[in-house]
């Protein structure tokens, strides 16, 4: 509270009045006001911190979610975090041949994010349908170079 980086001393008397406000234990204040020691004590004022750097440096006693909570609340986060999908996405289109990947990552990409002629499906929809092909798709890559070699017939005989 005293510190002479004022988005420091802002950002910990909020984390004071958030504390009031939803209950927090004077220790979970605490916490949270030396997470954000750590995550602005050498940030230059008024820039915005990265949700992968607060979960990176907060100290393990204090709670990353609590000092993102305060720092989203003062509009200094920045959530430049993958979203599960996405990342399990792009592990599961690494494991396919070259002339498969980029096809098969495209189309989950669009049934996560739909485009101008689909609406976005639930992420677990993009699970179960990678699951249903990725049998065919493994079939196909021993004898096929690229996906777009697969015919209707291959179509036809897998359904």
């Amino acid at each position: 509270m005293t510190s002479d980086n004022p988005a420091l001393r802002s950002a910990a008397a909020h984390a004071k009045q958030l504390g009031e406000t939803n209950g927090w234990s004077p220790s979970l204040v605490r916490c949270a006001m030396d997470g954000l020691t750590v995550v602005l004590g050498e940030c230059p004022p008024g820039k915005p911190v990265k949700l992968t750097e607060v979960r990176a440096r907060t100290l393990r006693h204090a709670s990353s979610l609590r000092v993102a909570e305060v720092l989203t609340d003062l509009e200094l986060l920045e959530d430049d975090s993958v979203l599960a999908v996405r990342s399990w996405i792009e592990n599961r289109t690494a494991e396919l041949p070259a002339g498969f990947a980029s096809d098969v990552r495209a189309w989950l990409l669009v049934l996560l994010d739909g485009d101008s002629r689909a609406k976005p499906r639930p992420h677990t929809c993009v699970y179960v349908y990678f699951g249903g092909v990725r049998p065919l798709l493994e079939n196909w890559e021993t004898t096929r170079g690229h996906l777009r070699e697969v015919t209707v017939t291959d179509v036809t005989a897998a359904l």
